[in-house]
C-alpha cells in the first residue's frame, strides 16, 4: 500500500471517529476530541502515524502520538502463517471497476448493454470472492489477527514515545493513543443482553470480551488512550478509553461486552470453500444472482456436539443475564427448545467436557408451530 493511500485511510478513520462520537460525553468525549489536535509536521510522518499538539483531558498542553491500524473480521491465514484482512482488497477491486467504467456512462446514466454486462460480471466476481472469503473466515481467525496486530504495534511502543518526545522540547508531557478501526461481517447473528434479543445488521460489530482481554493484557498500562471504531456507516460505534483502566472504564461507561458462543470459535463450519455464481435474471433495474459454495463441512455428529456445547454456555449466560452473541441455530434452541429442557447430561472426553440437553417434548405440533414462529420473526429461511 502506498504512503498516500495509507495516510488517507488513517485520516478517514479519524474523521469516522469524530463523526460518530456525537452521543459521547464526559471523559470519553474528551478523549475523542484529542483527535482534533494540531498536526506537527515531520520529515518522516510514520511511527506513530500522527503527532499532534493537544489540550489533554485535564487541561494540560501535551504532545500526543496517534497510531492507527485496522482489524478485518473477515480475514484469511496466509502461507507464512500471518493473517490478512480482505476488506481493503474488496474496496480496492471495486473502485478499480468503477474507475474503469465511470467515463463510459452516457446521458441519463446510460450504459450500453455490452458495457453494462461486462461491468456487472466484474463486480460479481468481486462479490463472489468476498462470499468465498466469508465462508472460510472464522471468529477465531479474527481474534488471532487482532492479537497479532496489537502485539506487533505494542512492540514499537518505546519507538513511538521516542518520536513523540522529540517534539516535547522538555516543556510538555508526551502521551500515546491507539486508534483501532474494526470492520467485518457478523450480519444475521444474535445479540443477547439482559434477556433481550436483537439481530446484528450489516456493518454492526459488537465489542467482544476476547478483544477486551487482549487490549487489557497487551497494552493496558503501557499506553495512555485507546479509541475503538467498531463497524461501518451508520452502525459505527466509537469507544474511547483510558488505557490505564480499561475494564473499569468500560464498566463506568456501561458499555456492553459480549461473549461469542458460535461453533466457529471452536471449529470452522466449512473449510476449503469455493464459490461460484450464476446470473438468474439481469436487466438495467436489477440483477438476480444465485451463489453456490462447496467445501469440506463438519459432519453432522460433530456439528450437533458443537451446537449443544454452545447452547449450554448460552443457556447459563442467559440465566446470569450476561451479554453474548450466537447464531440462528443456537438461538432457536434457546428461544424455543429451552422450555422443554429438563436437565443436562455431562460427558468427559479426554480434557473436554461435552454437554447434552435432555428435552421432554410431548406435543410435536406445538413445537413445530413455535419453530415456524421463530423463523418468521427473524426472517429465517425466507427466499
Amino acid at each position: 500500500m502506498g504512503k498516500t493511500k495509507k495516510k488517507n485511510i488513517e485520516k478517514d478513520c479519524i474523521d469516522k471517529a469524530l463523526k460518530h462520537s456525537k452521543s459521547q460525553h464526559g471523559k470519553s468525549k474528551s478523549i475523542i476530541n484529542l483527535l482534533n489536535g494540531i498536526d506537527i509536521e515531520r520529515k518522516d510522518d510514520e511511527r506513530p502515524d500522527f503527532v499532534k499538539e493537544v489540550t489533554d483531558i485535564n487541561g494540560e498542553q501535551i504532545i500526543l502520538g496517534i497510531e492507527h491500524f485496522q482489524i478485518d473480521g473477515v480475514c484469511i491465514k496466509k502461507k507464512n502463517g500471518k493473517y490478512a484482512g480482505t476488506e481493503q482488497k474488496r474496496l480496492k477491486d471495486t473502485k478499480t471497476v468503477f474507475d474503469k467504467y465511470k467515463d463510459q456512462v452516457g446521458d441519463n446514466d446510460y450504459l450500453s448493454e455490452e458495457t453494462f454486462n461486462c461491468a456487472t460480471n466484474e463486480i460479481l466476481k468481486i462479490v463472489n470472492k468476498a462470499v468465498e472469503y466469508s465462508f472460510n473466515a472464522t471468529y477465531n481467525d479474527f481474534v488471532k489477527m487482532f492479537e497479532e496486530k496489537l502485539t506487533s504495534h505494542a512492540k514499537s511502543i518505546d519507538v513511538y514515545y521516542d518520536t513523540i518526545n522529540k517534539h516535547c522540547d522538555g516543556l510538555k508531557n508526551s502521551k500515546l493513543m491507539f486508534l483501532i478501526d474494526v470492520v467485518g461481517n457478523y450480519n444475521g447473528l444474535f445479540l443477547n443482553s439482559n434477556n433481550k434479543v436483537n439481530q446484528i445488521t450489516i456493518d454492526e460489530i459488537p465489542l467482544f470480551s476476547d478483544i477486551v482481554n487482549l487490549l487489557d493484557t497487551i497494552v493496558g498500562n503501557k499506553i495512555d488512550y485507546i479509541v475503538l471504531c467498531l463497524g461501518n456507516g451508520d452502525k459505527t460505534k466509537v469507544i474511547a478509553l483510558d488505557a490505564k483502566n480499561i475494564l473499569g472504564e468500560l464498566k463506568k461507561q456501561n458499555i456492553k461486552v459480549y461473549e461469542y458462543f458460535c461453533y466457529d470459535y471452536l471449529l470452522p463450519f466449512m473449510t476449503q470453500s469455493r464459490c461460484s455464481y450464476e446470473i438468474a435474471e439481469m436487466n438495467k433495474e436489477e440483477v438476480k444472482v444465485n451463489f453456490e459454495c462447496t467445501g469440506k463441512q463438519l459432519n453432522t455428529e460433530t456439528l450437533i456436539i458443537l451446537c449443544y456445547y454452545c447452547y449450554y454456555f448460552c443457556y447459563q449466560a442467559r440465566r446470569k443475564k450476561e451479554c453474548f452473541v450466537t447464531n440462528n441455530v443456537i438461538q432457536l434452541l434457546l428461544d424455543v427448545f429451552s422450555k422443554y429442557l429438563r436437565n443436562w447430561k455431562v460427558y468427559i472426553e479426554g480434557k473436554a467436557k461435552l454437554y447434552y440437553p435432555i428435552f421432554d417434548i410431548k406435543n410435536t405440533e406445538i413445537l413445530k408451530q413455535d419453530i415456524t414462529a421463530f423463523e418468521e420473526l427473524w426472517s429465517i429461511n425466507n427466499d
